[in-house]
């Protein structure tokens, strides 16, 4: 199947450094433990890691400085330790207007402070023209805009997007990563989305009113870890636990955005610990998530304009 990379545009680098201040974020010292229940993880993929550096910020996974641990709930594995955070500022779609694509303008994601202001620019996701979907992630200081993840979009039935990682220039060369990862939808009443990968299995879905309201989220979008693991008498569970949420509110969401905007951006935060002992795997899901993340932005703005479409022709 032949893919079709997209192009880094040309952008301007005086974008990529504008600042926006924010509201400092609660930081809490609780335990961050996981809980007691004895089992065994069945299927843990193990590729090939590496010890290069890609941020130009500090370490990817610094729990003492960056942590901000929520108790988890009861169906769920552990706590959620945000150990990484980062601003994403994508407009995204308004309610109301044409069903064409949007503007290909660049989606600049943040470096988030310890005291929650968004600080200098850490990647750029950059797509080649206003007809085409696919992008480009690469990192908001490279002038040659080496990709470190490119996102394919393929029309039709039964035809996902496609993640690729380029592990090369995320970190020391990864060959179990160098492959196609498809995001797949997890049936035709959900939103809800699946990722296998060599980092492991994960799934991006929307919170429910409880979730939001313990985040004071307008809209909140969760990512999360699905092992399996096996229990007395032979019996195997699903087990989840929460790496990355997306917070869209009044104080987070992107400049220019309101509530019932589709596809906009917010604040991303990541518990990155599961793969801390190995500086390579930690870059490489920092990559990611926020690839992942951004896929499910552009599948908001894909429903809104089959919405506004099926308005418009409702209409005549």
């Amino acid at each position: 199947m032949a893919d079709t990379q997209a192009q880094a545009p040309e952008a301007s680098t005086s974008s990529l450094h504008k600042e926006r201040p924010f509201l400092s974020s609660h930081q809490s010292s609780s335990s961050c433990g996981y809980d007691g229940h004895e089992a065994i993880e069945l299927g843990n993929l193990t590729p090939s890691t590496s010890t290069a550096s890609l941020p130009m910020y500090e370490s990817v996974v610094d729990v003492q400085s960056t942590s901000s641990c929520s108790v988890a709930s009861p169906d769920r594995q552990s706590s959620f330790c945000a150990t990484t955070s980062l601003q994403i500022e994508s407009r995204g779609m308004a309610l109301v207007r044409l069903p064409v694509p949007p503007r290909p303008d660049p989606i600049h994601i943040y470096a988030v402070s310890p005291t929650g202001d968004a600080v200098e620019p850490v990647y750029t996701s950059l797509r080649a023209a206003r007809s085409s979907g696919n992008s480009i992630l690469v990192r908001a200081d490279d002038a040659e805009h080496k990709p470190l993840c490119t996102t394919t979009y393929r029309f039709g039935p039964n035809r996902p997007p496609q993640i690729r990682l380029h592990a090369d220039n995320i970190s020391t060369p990864s060959p179990d990563l160098d492959e196609e990862i498809h995001v797949l939808s997890r049936g035709a009443t959900t939103r809800a989305q699946l990722i296998r990968t060599p980092l492991g299995t994960f799934s991006w879905r929307f919170a429910d009113r409880r979730e939001r309201q313990e985040l004071s989220a307008d809209s909140l979008l969760v990512m999360e870890r699905i092992t399996n693991v096996a229990l007395a008498g032979g019996k195997s569970q699903e087990r989840r636990q929460r790496v990355a949420h997306l917070i869209r509110n009044d104080e987070y969401r992107s400049v220019g955005s309101t509530r019932s905007t589709a596809g906009n951006g917010g604040r991303l935060a990541m518990d990155l610990r599961a793969w801390a002992d190995s500086k390579g795997e930690a870059e490489q899901m920092e990559v990611l998530v926020v690839a992942s993340c951004l896929v499910m932005l552009k599948k908001e703005m894909d429903r809104r304009r089959l919405m506004q479409a099926a308005m418009i022709v409702g209409c005549t």
